[in-house]
């Protein structure tokens, strides 16, 4: 495996001067050459050499962050290289487009159809690198944009390769995907079919039906994405050949081990033709993935944009943790739904599927929830996450089944109803929310004898939480009317007037206390929310035995 170090030649610290900027300079003229379709070889070598890491920090150094990730510059070099950084960043905007990046013309009018015109930076660190043909290993914080980082160069060569020929009937895969969970493959599949319509794209899992994955496989197929058991099951009875494969991605590799596939995954990578690029995505590095590394992998070179701080949580993510009973848990969670998740998609996670069931069943009398665990069919899974993602309720009740791979656009609350049984899972299960630079908000609910955990939790994961109290009365009832306001000002205008009339007799009946009843009726207060001082006297209490505690 390449060794672990950054070169000199990344380095721009240097003295004050003109010579100073020599460095940074050369490196942006190449990055240029390269971003318009020149002089790759040269660019590539200025970037990473086959015993450098790429870091987030080398991004930050170098100034190729791109238009909108606004990275502070200040503290880096000397104040006339930052100064010339800034002059430059305008124009390095408009060369780190997708549009003036060499891609073809079909993907580029893809991306940008997709509202994707600038590419991210786990994206742009693995570009160069997998265009070259080079084996890599790649570390990025969830929820940063990695399935484009190896979809874009895979999708890139596939074009090219076809460029003037009819894809043949039967054809076998050139590129192979595997990923742990059938959630976040079916994610993969989706990225790829949306930036490539014109490839056969095919997804297999299990827990669906066997002979249409076999029917679907037998038309053609460029990119076969699944997870390990079933297509294990496609190659043992000859459906599937990964004799032509020569694109090899492991998405979420730790999380292979996590979920018992490291066998399936060492017997699939046995099977495949030697002559071919490997791309290894993980958030943490466990023995095994290290060990799949130096095994499969040919000399990779790897690009970090995690580091060496333990922190994994993508930018944007508020952690907050509050201290309940075990019954007084289910009592005041509708309330921290409210409050924290303002009316947009919340995923509650929980650890058995029992509790998945009590939780949702619970949830329904005041906010619209549907439970997702192990023992849902395939059909009624998919029916569930289509219906989350569509809005046509706003919080999924999920055990850590679903916490991987979830293709869930928006979600802005995340509430650990129980802790998670390590750290990883805490950063799995939080990295549903505050995904591609958008805000959210995780709240972690503990018991007053699990303190201690919580704390080693901060320490493993390199996180702070801020610790809360209840929802007091006010802010429920505030949080409530203001989602009912949102709510009715969507309200076609059309379908207004038909109620102007009621509306008028009321309000000139009762004047503002009118829309005052109609606004607690909908924000589910028909009756006074007296409950809400009990929960303030539990949590009053719950602090004093903490403080006592310590």
């Amino acid at each position: 495996m390449a060794s672990l170090l950054t070169l000199p030649s990344l380095s721009l610290s240097s003295p004050s001067g003109g010579a100073g900027l020599a460095p940074a300079l050369r490196l942006r003229a190449a990055f240029r050459c390269w971003a318009l379709g020149r002089r790759w070889a040269g660019a590539a070598a200025a970037i990473a050499s086959p015993n450098s890491v790429l870091s987030e920090h080398a991004f930050k150094r170098l100034g190729l962050g791109g238009g909108s990730d606004d990275e502070d510059e200040e503290g880096y070099g000397s104040d006339q290289e930052g100064a010339a950084v800034e002059g430059l960043q305008q124009g390095d905007a408009d060369e780190l487009a997708i549009s003036r990046l060499g891609l073809p013309a079909q993907l580029v009018a893809t991306l940008e159809k997709r509202g994707i015109t600038h590419l991210f930076p786990i994206q742009r660190a693995v570009l160069i690198p997998a265009l070259e043909g080079r084996d890599l290993i790649a570390r990025a914080k969830t929820g940063t944009g990695k399935t484009l980082a190896f979809g874009i160069p895979m999708i890139k060569q596939i074009i090219e390769q076809d460029e003037g020929r009819t894809p043949g009937r039967g054809r076998i895969p050139r590129a192979l995907v595997l990923a742990p969970t059938r959630e976040l493959a079916k994610q993969v599949e989706k990225e790829i079919m949306e930036s490539a319509p014109k490839l056969s794209t095919v997804c297999v899992y299990g827990g669906v039906s066997y002979n249409t994955q076999q029917n679907a496989l037998s038309r053609g197929v460029d990119v076969v994405v699944g997870t390990p058991g079933r297509l294990i099951d496609l190659i043992n009875g000859g459906s599937l050949q990964l004799g032509e494969v020569r694109y090899l991605v492991l998405d979420e590799a730790d999380q292979m081990l996590a979920v018992g596939f490291e066998e399936d995954v060492e017997t699939i990578l046995q099977q495949l033709p030697a002559e071919r690029q490997s791309m290894l995505f993980s958030a943490t590095m466990p023995s095994w993935v290290k060990k799949l590394s130096r095994r499969y992998l040919d000399n990779p070179l790897t690009i970090d944009l995690v580091g060496d701080q333990d922190e994994k949580l993508a930018e944007g993510i508020k952690l907050f943790a509050i201290p309940l009973t075990t019954t007084s848990k289910r009592t005041i969670l509708s309330d921290l739904i409210t409050v924290y998740a303002k009316g947009g998609k919340t995923i509650v996670f929980t650890r058995t599927k029992r509790d998945a069931d009590e939780v949702s069943l619970a949830l329904t009398t005041s906010i619209a929830s549907e439970a997702l665990h192990g023992d849902i069919s395939q059909h009624q899974r998919e029916r569930t996450l289509n219906g989350f993602r569509q809005g046509k309720f706003t919080v999924l009740v999920a055990t850590d089944v679903a916490s991987r791979g979830l293709d869930i656009p928006n979600v802005d609350l995340i509430i650990h109803y129980e802790l998670p049984n390590d750290p990883e899972t805490f950063v799995h299960r939080s990295g549903r929310t505050g995904r591609a630079g958008k805000a959210g908000n995780a709240i972690l609910m503990f018991t007053t004898n699990q303190r201690r955990t919580v704390k080693s939790l901060e320490r493993d994961v390199g996180c702070k939480f801020e610790f809360i109290g209840p929802p007091t009365m006010e802010e429920v009832l505030d949080s409530s009317a203001e989602h009912v306001i949102a709510t009715l000002r969507g309200v076609h205008p059309e379908s207004i007037q038909y109620f102007v009339p009621a509306a008028e007799r009321l309000s000139q009946e009762l004047g503002p206390t009118a829309l005052a009843s109609a606004l607690a009726h909908l924000s589910g207060f028909s009756q006074p929310p007296s409950f809400l001082l009990d929960l303030s006297l539990v949590f009053c209490l719950m602090s004093l035995h903490l403080l006592l505690m310590q």
